[in-house]
This record gives structure tokens, sequence and C-alpha cells, in this order.
């Protein structure tokens, strides 16, 4: 029997490649890479370029900054990384703690049924 942990993981690895599989430039999953991207690398804003392959990720500057976190947050550094696989560059991005199960299973409840249709209709006030 696979533990919950097990479960939340296999069905990111399922999103990430589903995600991959759509047309990467007017996905409505690219706020999904966005945020998965955000949290893994601790980022404050993060920008993918699926033409060219890179991804940009803004941090807030380094610990001996850290003592005023308006300025860290107001001159973050800049990183581009480039990346050859985007869904294997996603699911390296997989943590196994409780805080990333936690996050994981937000980002399954808004991304992992967006093409589906309701199936009733919503109900008004």
């Amino acid at each position: 029997m696979k533990t919950q942990n097990k479960q939340i993981r296999d069905a990111m690895l399922a999103l990430i490649a589903k995600s991959c599989q759509a047309p990467l430039t007017t996905s409505q999953y690219t706020g999904f890479h966005k945020s998965l991207l955000k949290f893994y690398f601790h980022a404050t804003d993060v920008t993918v370029d699926y033409v060219k392959n890179f991804i940009s990720i803004s941090k807030p500057t380094s610990s001996s900054e850290k003592e005023n976190g308006l300025f860290a947050l107001q001159h973050p550094e800049s990183q581009l990384m480039e990346y050859t696989n985007l869904e294997e560059t996603l699911k390296e991005c997989l943590e196994s703690s409780i805080n990333a199960s936690r996050f994981y299973k937000t980002l399954l409840f808004h991304y992992n049924h967006v093409n589906d249709p309701l199936k009733t209709p919503p109900l008004s006030a």
C-alpha cells in the first residue's frame, strides 16, 4: 500500500508530465511551472522562456543582507539557468518534506483537472 507522500509524489510526477505535453507557450500550466520552481528555489520571481530553454530566477540577496529583509526583496539576485528537458528539470525540483507535500497538494488541487469540463453546473447564490 502506498503512503500518502508516495501518492502525492506520483500524482505530481504525472501532472508534470501532463503539463509538459501541452503547447508550452500558450499553456494553462505556465503558472504551475512557475509555482513549482519558485517553491524549490525559494525565489521571489521566476520566468520560463520556453523557446530559448532558459529559466530566470530572482531570489532575495545573500544571507549577509538578511538583517534588512526589505532591502533583500527590493534588490533580488537574478540567476539564469538553461535546461534541455523541462519535464526532467521540474521532476528534479520535487522534494520530500512535510511542507513540500502540503504545497504539492495545493498545486494538485488547482492544476490537476485544469482541462476537465464541469460535470455539473456551478451553484449560484
